[in-house]
């Protein structure tokens, strides 16, 4: 063996032999350093999560042309046994945007939480849509609908009858 092998060798086992106790003792001790005592801790809170949604309904439908409809937000939250849930902001929104043949531009369209979109009478029959669905509060989306976009198919005529 070379006297550099040789060295390299002795190193490795002196280093061996030194980092052996020292990873045990850091071992037997790391339970010990992750225990704290009432006195160490500064504060606790429960954080509570949940399945709080905006569901929108219906998803599809047909008007006639002429004919004012509505899309109807219900904000939906699991029965909490001990609490209620807390309200939302007074400036909280349910906004959409409403895309068709019979608008040169989308129109935005607002309502209040729980309370359905007027949609106006379409005059061109087409199909539309009310897209990006949410509750905003602050100029912050909080909830996207489920679903987040609905279709209108606005017909010519109610029922056609020949004779």
């Amino acid at each position: 063996m070379t006297s550099r092998r040789l060295l390299a060798t002795s190193t490795d086992k002196t280093m061996r032999r030194l980092l052996l106790p020292l990873m045990l003792l850091l071992t037997a001790l790391a339970p010990a350093a992750a225990q704290t005592t009432p006195a160490d801790v500064l504060g606790r809170d429960d954080i509570r999560l949940l399945g709080a949604g905006l569901r929108v309904t219906p998803a599809r439908q047909v008007v006639p042309k002429d004919i004012a409809s509505i899309v109807s937000t219900f904000l939906q939250a699991p029965t909490l046994p001990d609490s209620p849930l807390p309200p939302f902001a007074p400036d909280a929104v349910v906004r959409g945007t409403l895309r068709g043949p019979g608008f040169a531009k989308p129109v935005e369209i607002t309502t209040r939480p729980n309370t359905p979109f007027n949609l106006p009478p379409f005059s061109v029959a087409g199909l539309y849509t009310l897209d990006g669905i949410r509750l905003e509060s602050g100029g912050e989306v909080l909830l996207y609908g489920a679903p987040e976009s609905v279709t209108i198919e606005v017909i010519e005529k109610l029922l056609v009858t020949q004779v």
